[in-house]
This record gives structure tokens, C-alpha cells and sequence, in this order.
């Protein structure tokens, strides 16, 4: 794993960083690896009641195998079963969240090309909050495309 987070990684497999958010460790997460050539997707997380999450795992994009449907066309997948897994948790003692390694191989090479990638095409929130202005001045999809 020191080849992906440096010297942030201690002997018990955990990144020495204490992130006071959970947004924050996931921009930590998403910056890293998409560096990187690799996209890490929520894969479950645990949240409280008023909703502030305090347990989440990550995964890679292409982890877990595709589920085989019946039917008469072919149909290919991106998923290649990659082990690849972190875990981040809120930690009382440090009063915020620490992110562990629990698997950090990949079963692909890195992605040399992300502009085609579903993530790379996300809207980023000051192109969301241009958008939301330009529909509410009634600018037609064509002329904000």
C-alpha cells in the first residue's frame, strides 16, 4: 500500500491522518486515487440518526463480480472482482476519522484515460450551482449545454 498513500501508512495498516469530516476523508480518498488511475466508490456506510456518518467502506469501481441476468442480448461488464477495500470510521480518541486498509490490490491496471469515465463526467458543485442559476434564469438546456 505505500506505493498508493506514501508514507501516510503505519504498521497497522492504517493511514496516519485524522480527518475532521467524513467529506473530508472522502475528498482525501477520491483525489488520491483518481491521481492515481482508479475510481473508489461507496460501497455501504452507517450513518446516525441525525445522519452524520460515522462508519463507511470503500471499494473500487470495478470490485465485486456482475450479476448475471437471463436474457437474449450480450452484455459486457467493467467489473473484475478487484479486492481493493478501505474502511473509514469516526474514532472518539481522535475525535474524527481515521481510514484503514483492509485490501490494496487491484485485479486491472489503472485507467490511463478517465475522461471517459462515468466519475471524470460528474458535474462539480460550482458547475451544479451555475447550472441551478442559468435554469432559473430560464435559459434554454440548449444554450447552457
Amino acid at each position: 500500500m505505500s506505493n498508493f498513500y506514501g508514507s501516510n501508512l503505519n504498521e497497522g495498516n492504517e493511514i496516519s491522518m485524522v480527518f475532521e469530516s467524513h467529506e473530508e476523508l472522502m475528498q482525501w480518498v477520491q483525489n488520491t486515487t483518481f491521481s492515481l488511475g482508479y475510481i473508489i466508490v461507496t460501497r455501504r456506510s452507517k450513518a446516525k440518526e441525525n445522519g452524520v456518518v460515522f462508519y463507511v467502506t470503500l471499494i473500487c469501481d470495478r470490485g465485486s463480480e456482475y450479476k448475471f441476468k437471463e436474457s437474449s442480448k450480450k452484455s459486457s461488464t467493467k467489473k473484475t472482482n478487484s479486492k481493493f477495500r478501505l474502511v473509514g470510521s469516526y474514532l472518539k480518541q481522535y475525535d474524527g476519522r481515521t481510514l484503514r486498509v483492509i485490501c490494496d490490490q487491484h485485479s486491472h491496471p489503472p485507467t490511463q484515460h478517465m475522461e471517459g469515465h462515468a466519475y471524470a463526467r460528474r458535474l462539480k458543485e460550482n458547475e451544479k450551482k451555475l447550472l441551478l442559476d442559468l435554469t432559473s434564469k430560464n435559459v434554454t438546456p440548449r444554450d447552457i449545454l
